[in-house]
């Protein structure tokens, strides 16, 4: 009888290992595909971070919030699937990579202990003659009531409409070849020009403005779209970084930049000209495209020089275009 049960529990230790490794064939084979994804993404997310080595690497900083959105189902599989060597190495990727979102939920600057002088900025993609909803775009103005707009790819159609629609701005600077850029404004504007960046001559409006006693310089841009024309997108956005650090007034660099804010040349452009970030604080805020099932790159911006707070910043509504469009109210620090 002794024996019997011992021979009883030894076909039963040997089923158990016979299971066991099927199981492990089983969970290998199921587990597998979740691996390939998340290495796939893993290597997406850290080429992302070094955009000065190659267009590449560049044009994958620029989709964090995708990653982000594929990584966690497949990241919680493989917790759920017990992987826990897995585990340990691509919650070090997903950490790094969520860390490049920390900043639009933190309020480094805080807003002024005095009332400031206000400033409200309002930036315009009209998407030159596929946008045929103008009165969106007007009643959009005159919600928000801004003291400047920005419009990138207008048409001299769009140049019609606002200036009829919007009598109240009536200084204006508007270049409608090479992309299309104009500038319209409730507030006087001072050595208000146009420059041509590069061969292909991409126009960017520079003005100077007074709030109060004090003036604040104004670059409007709408760099080249990188396909193509990948040196040409980062040289205007470093010349862009250039001037702005030589003005020795208040700043405020907006315009669709086409470019993410993950990006290696756009760090480039603040650190350059010192400024910050209107969106940080504000939450994530894509812009683009709404040609998609939802907006998932911010590349229409507003950067300010350390003079200002922002007060506020809003993203949208739909108003026919690719973009959304970004308003931003920002207060003028009363000590400069």
């Amino acid at each position: 009888m002794g024996e019997t049960e011992k021979e009883s529990r030894a076909k039963r230790a040997e089923l158990i290992i016979v299971i066991k490794f099927f199981l492990s064939i089983f969970k290998s084979i199921v587990v597998f595909p979740a691996v390939l994804v998340l290495t796939v993404l893993s290597i997406a997310i850290t080429a992302g971070f070094f955009g000065d080595v190659s267009q590449i690497c560049e044009l994958a900083s620029h989709f964090r919030y995708l990653y982000l959105i594929a990584f966690i189902p497949f990241f919680l599989f493989v917790v759920l699937m017990r992987c826990w060597k897995a585990t340990c190495i691509f919650l070090a990727f997903l950490l790094a990579n969520t860390a490049a979102f920390v900043p639009f939920y933190l309020r480094l600057t805080p807003p002024p202990s005095h009332a400031p002088a206000e400033l409200g900025v309002l930036q315009l993609n009209v998407w030159g003659p596929k946008n045929e909803k103008h009165a969106e775009v007007l009643s959009l103005v005159k919600d928000k009531n801004p003291d400047i707009i920005g419009v990138t790819e207008i048409t001299q159609t769009w140049v019609d409409v606002l200036s009829k629609g919007l009598p109240d701005y009536k200084y204006r600077v508007i270049e409608k070849r090479y992309g299309g850029v104009a500038l319209f404004s409730k507030i006087p504007l001072s050595n208000a020009h146009v420059i041509y960046y590069g061969e292909i001559k991409r126009p960017r409006i520079e003005a100077d403005i007074k709030i109060g006693d004090k003036k604040v310089a104004i670059i409007f841009a709408h760099p080249v779209i990188p396909k193509g024309r990948f040196e040409n997108r980062n040289g205007e956005l470093a010349e862009i970084g250039s001037s702005a650090s030589k003005k020795r007034d208040s700043v405020v660099v907006f315009g669709d930049l086409n470019c993410s804010p993950w990006s290696y040349y756009f760090w480039q452009l603040l650190k350059t000209a010192d400024l910050q970030d209107t969106e940080d604080g504000f939450g994530f805020n894509p812009t683009w495209s709404t040609q998609f099932l939802f907006p998932y790159i911010p590349i229409d911006h507003c950067l300010v020089s350390q003079s200002f707070s922002t007060l506020q910043r809003t993203v949208g509504p739909d108003i026919g275009s690719d973009h959304l469009p970004v308003y931003v109210k920002l207060g003028l620090y009363p000590s400069y």
